[in-house]
């Protein structure tokens, strides 16, 4: 994709699945969980809470089709092996698991870029700007990719286009729709990143199949809001890790989505302080103006999971609250005392086995953009 040093933070959000081209790139928070606790942790989710509504604006309300199975749970607890991987695999198609899928650029070379979109209307779809990037080349000595942000009504063709697949499961998904229009926050979200959100219209309602989720408006610069999101937030995203190499009766990489199913809102980059600067690192300030429209977020993602819905169960459902977008290197000495210092590591490489070699780099923060960047125009068009 683009070569500027500062786009990592927002790429490696996305995924590259590359035939015959060596090895990708990819950041990930790393965690420890038993496999016994990995089972108990999602029966737990059938005992979710729901969030009450006194602080928070609805914008637009979920909906279920009739019939459509509703479980907290995204997996089957006697599945969830998933050794020392907070993610649990999205082994279900009950709403709201249903509405979320992959996105995927079929284009005429010999690799696949992949997304996470959900479904927040019957035809419309809520992810990332950088997802609309085409892959359009391949440096043949280091295994790169270059794109452009493209026009998909330029480039749509049998061999060429964007499309959704919703609730795929071990690379099987029951329907696939055709993105044929979108609108977007930016088209350089490197400099724009709290805009980096899309809203794309498919070619078939199928929301009206697998349901959609609202959204919703949320202060997260209001430490009441912040403490009651934590840890009841999910994020499902297919990521190039997911599921790993012991867990392969889930599906190959990318294939079956992995939830973080209790995750924490650290907060807005207006309550914190929070900036991206130019050179993609982040801080926490309080002399300079924060980032505005970012939230902060702890859900472990990797490549794949950018789009990727923020989801909660309030007391009339389950809606989005923002997008994941990407991460960012955080100068350690900005960061506030009592927050965690979560160190991350990029996969530079498989061995011989196929098991991921990992490379520190440091502390970060994992961002996403809030619900009340793209709110207004997605309530225009649905």
């Amino acid at each position: 994709m683009r070569k500027s040093l500062r786009f990592f933070a927002i790429f490696w959000a996305g995924v590259l699945i590359v035939v015959g081209l060596g090895y990708w790139t990819m950041v990930q928070a790393q965690s420890s969980l038993t496999e016994t606790r990995a089972r108990q942790r999602c029966a737990d989710l059938n005992n979710s809470t729901p969030i009450a509504l006194a602080f928070s604006s609805a914008t637009d309300a979920p909906t279920n089709p009739r019939g459509r199975q509703i479980s907290h749970r995204p997996c089957d607890d006697t599945q969830a092996i998933v050794g020392d991987d907070v993610r649990l695999p999205m082994l279900n198609r009950f709403f709201p698991w249903s509405t979320i899928g992959r996105l995927e650029w079929q284009v005429d070379l010999p690799v696949q870029t992949t997304c996470t979109a959900t479904l927040i209307g019957e035809d419309l779809l809520i992810t990332n700007a950088h997802c609309l990037e085409r892959p359009t080349e391949i440096d043949q000595t280091t295994g790169g990719i270059s794109s452009q942000f493209t026009d998909l009504r330029t480039y749509q063709s049998v061999t060429d286009k964007l499309i959704f697949k919703p609730s795929l499961i071990r690379g099987s998904s029951p329907a696939s729709a055709t993105i044929v229009n979108y609108t977007y926050g930016t088209n350089n979200p490197d400099n724009d990143p709290s805009n980096d959100w899309a809203l794309l219209k498919i070619d078939q309602p199928l929301g009206r199949t697998y349901g959609y989720l609202g959204w919703r408006v949320l202060d997260f610069s209001d430490q009441n809001v912040s403490r009651s999101l934590a840890n009841q937030i999910r994020l499902a995203g297919y990521s190039g890790d997911y599921p790993t190499n012991a867990q392969r009766t889930f599906g190959e990489r990318s294939q079956t989505a992995g939830v973080h199913a209790q995750c924490t809102i650290e907060g807005s980059s207006e309550g914190l302080g929070y900036r991206i600067l130019p050179n993609g690192n982040a801080e926490y300030t309080s002399s300079e103006s924060p980032t505005p429209g970012l939230l902060i977020h702890d859900c472990d993602t990797t490549g794949g999971s950018s789009g990727s819905a923020i989801i909660a169960l309030f007391e009339d459902g389950y809606s989005v609250v923002g997008i994941h977008a990407g991460w960012n290197p955080v100068i350690p000495d900005s960061i506030p005392a009592g927050s965690s210092q979560e160190e991350c590591t990029t996969v530079v490489g498989y061995d011989s086995q196929g098991k991921p070699i990992y490379r520190n780099v440091g502390i970060c923060r994992n961002r996403g953009v809030q619900a009340s960047r793209w709110a207004t125009q997605a309530a225009a068009i649905r």
